[in-house]
């Protein structure tokens, strides 16, 4: 059974204190937000995945899994990316509700 926390991008690059705790304990690793979807994708067609990148290197020098997150959050929008793509804001729920049944 793996046993993983989230971890932070701030942490990542500047708690070595945090850093040692969490290689030492857990074998798997989330990315607080590095993989989300306004991290991600900043602006429009503007991607940047350096967090995530360092994530993933991360956990791959010490052995750890890891795991993404979620593409669509149920009932939050994700901030400024439909606005963006879609000129409003635009609720999350109906997709995953028709994506999910």
């Amino acid at each position: 059974m793996k046993i993983g926390a989230a971890v932070g991008d701030g942490p990542l690059t500047s708690d070595s204190g945090h850093m040692t705790v969490l290689d030492r304990e857990f074998d798997s690793v989330a990315a607080e937000n590095a993989m989300k979807w306004d991290a991600v994708e900043p602006t429009r067609g503007s991607f940047n995945w350096a967090a995530a990148d360092r994530l993933v290197a991360h956990a791959s020098a010490h052995n750890q899994g890891v795991r993404g997150h979620t593409l669509a959050w149920v009932s939050l929008p994700v901030p400024g990316a439909n606005r963006r793509r879609y000129g409003r804001d635009v609720e999350t729920r109906g997709a995953v509700n028709s994506v999910a049944w």
